[in-house]
């Protein structure tokens, strides 16, 4: 088995949560701070075991170097610091990495190809997976997802007046049910609904903002944290909810989430002359 180097990084998904369901754009970038690699082990992961049998018994057998997927089955672990249930990528960096060991042909795929079969893999942990969280990790790379088209991008997230921080809740959270409770309430709720797609409007802009290293972003920035604390309450803890609030007072740190809120991390835009206190909440800068 040859020695396994390579870090399959967490992935997040700095704009576009939830709004992607109304056609707006996201943008998913890898962080490097938080990071999985397969290392060999003496003794099989069960959890890698029920994995890679999924994966036989729901993918296609072509597409799999099968003495591979055996090594892994029976003599790997996948050894990663970034925490399951924070919206980081967890599944994502574990699917990236066994592709990339036993998938064969796997640099030979065309981006869209590449992310329906990780899609098809990461299945496993979601259910119905969209294949974003995997191909970030996979290919190393910022990517730009509008409807069916995928652009790779290389953000510069140092260029701005503003630095960007994971903010740690303290709590995991299920995205399922938190996409079920966001889709209740636009059918109950027509000003919800009317106030989802002003967020993808607004998203969209931020979005174009950023990758063209606009000095107006931070504006775009707060706008879309005003209507995120308004609308989505029952999706931010309290908290941060607490810290939101007070920085949109303030004007100097704007919150948003993270993907699908809940919990696990925020994200927190501060603007760099400002002294943040994030009240004893872990927080990591990205960039």
């Amino acid at each position: 088995m040859p020695p396994f180097s390579r870090k399959y990084y967490s992935k997040i998904l700095l704009f576009g949560e939830y709004t992607v369901l109304h056609g707006s754009k996201a943008l998913a970038i890898p962080y490097h701070g938080l990071y999985g690699q397969l290392q060999p082990s003496e003794k099989a992961s069960s959890e890698m075991a029920q994995f890679i049998k999924f994966i036989k018994a729901n993918t296609a057998e072509t597409l799999w170097d099968f003495d591979r997927l055996n090594q892994l089955e029976k003599s790997v672990i996948f050894d990663s610091n970034i925490p399951i249930g924070y919206g980081a990528g967890s599944s994502g960096a574990l699917t990236a990495a066994v592709a990339d060991y036993a998938l064969i042909k796997a640099r030979g795929y065309s981006i869209e190809q590449l992310k329906s079969v990780l899609a098809s893999v990461e299945n496993y942990f979601h259910g119905s997976s969209s294949g974003t969280d995997p191909l970030v990790s996979f290919l190393n790379s910022g990517i730009v997802i509008e409807k069916e088209s995928i652009e790779l991008v290389s953000p510069l997230l140092n260029a701005f007046n503003f630095d960007i921080y994971l903010v740690d809740s303290g709590k995991s959270r299920s995205t399922e049910p938190l996409v079920k409770a966001y889709k209740k309430e636009l059918k109950d709720s027509k000003a919800f609904e009317n106030a989802s797609k002003e967020m993808a409007h607004i998203s969209d802009l931020t979005l174009d903002s950023f990758l063209e290293i606009n000095p107006k972003t931070l504006v775009l920035i707060n706008q879309l944290s005003q209507l995120q604390l308004e609308h989505f309450q029952n999706f931010i803890p309290d908290e941060i909810f607490k810290l939101w609030k007070e920085g949109l007072k303030k004007e100097n740190v704007f919150f948003k989430m993270c993907g699908a809120g809940g919990g696990g991390y925020f994200l927190a835009f501060a603007k760099k002359d400002k002294k943040i206190n994030f009240n004893n909440l872990a927080f990591k800068a990205i960039g």
